[in-house]
């Protein structure tokens, strides 16, 4: 089960985890049965504050939003 928590990252450290290599998720197409390896969403904010916080950076043009791949 995916994680759909908030998180608030650098441009240079997203490109870093990306890159990396360390951190992958399997995803699995259920109509092939294919896995893909794709970099892996982080944990995120839990607490409400945070993610009021994250959300008002991206309402507010401060960040973006990344959509991450698989359903993550």
């Amino acid at each position: 089960m995916f994680k759909k928590t908030p998180t608030v990252y650098d441009l240079k450290d997203l490109h870093q985890a990306c890159i990396s290599g360390n951190d992958l998720a399997g995803i699995r197409d259920p109509n092939t049965g294919i896995t893909s390896w794709v970099p892996a969403r982080p944990e995120g904010y839990w607490t409400l504050g945070n993610r009021i916080k994250a959300a008002w950076l991206v309402f507010s043009g401060k960040a973006d939003a990344v959509k991450w791949p698989g359903g993550q």
